[in-house]
């Protein structure tokens, strides 16, 4: 392993071995990791832009800032690649690929039992309050857990609802059954399963968002350079690792016409 100050080694390294160095660097207590949900290239492409802009202050910030670590800040460029390679083994597990075939399915099946579950709630045969609960939800892990809400629902109100909607009991039980899978593989632990967690895919996501919050740790103190050196400037010398401001050209102000009391001339 390469020694702290041995940057230039870590530099020459590949993706792969970017990723295993900085894996030993990035130990951080649990709750502070932050989960990746992120566009990796996006961050690496605004993390060298800021290194770039603050690596032409070298000088002045050795002189000028000397509790600076330049060393540090310059490690973002492998970390970037760290990053986008850890990312990529999480997209490429199985599981990664099984969610990505099973979501639209998911979303499909929500529809359509939830749309019911709203007509039938409308209709004073479901608790309104429920249903709108459910119907609020968001993002994949919502959509999965609402899988398992609505036929649980369903259930609940068989006696009454019985004969009064299209939903096939055999669509319920698909949904209540991939709602579980789906949250497997969303949230490891969180769903009732028989099925085991995949060890090895949660060690993939702990890398990746390990890495991720180291990438976001340096990147702040890249920031913190930026704001002492450029102020109010900052943000877009330094942008936010997802920022996709871009910079607008410069746009001449019309000359306002004054109007006259008579004819010019």
């Amino acid at each position: 392993m390469p020694g702290t100050n041995d940057t230039n080694t870590t530099h020459a390294r590949t993706p792969e071995q970017a990723c295993d160095y900085f894996l030993t660097v990035a130990e951080f207590d649990p709750a502070a990791v932050i989960t990746f949900r992120s566009d990796a290239h996006l961050a690496q492409h605004n993390a060298l832009r800021g290194l770039e802009v603050v690596l032409q202050y070298a000088d002045r910030i050795k002189k000028e800032l000397p509790g600076v670590d330049l060393e540090r800040i310059c490690e973002l460029q492998p970390l970037t690649h760290a990053v986008i390679f850890a990312a990529g083994r999480v997209n490429r597990a199985p599981e990664s690929t099984l969610l990505r075939d099973l979501m639209p399915e998911a979303y499909q099946l929500r529809r359509r039992v939830l749309a019911t579950a709203v007509a039938l709630s409308e209709a004073g045969l479901l608790p309104q309050r429920e249903v709108e609960a459910i119907h609020e939800g968001r993002g994949k892990v919502d959509a999965a857990g609402d899988l398992i809400q609505l036929p649980a629902l369903f259930r609940r109100h068989a006696a009454v609802i019985a004969g009064k909607h299209p939903v096939e009991k055999a669509e319920l039980e698909r949904a209540e059954a991939l709602g579980q899978q789906l949250l497997e593989i969303l949230r490891p632990g969180a769903a009732p399963s028989t099925t085991a967690v995949n060890p090895e895919l949660a060690a993939l996501v702990d890398a990746r968002d390990r890495l991720w919050t180291l990438l976001s740790a340096r990147h702040e103190e890249l920031w913190r350079v930026g704001a002492w050196l450029f102020g109010y400037e900052v943000d877009d010398k330094v942008p936010a690792l997802q920022s996709r401001k871009l910079k607008r050209k410069m746009v001449e102000t019309p000359v306002p016409v004054v109007p006259t009391d008579g004819p010019v001339g």
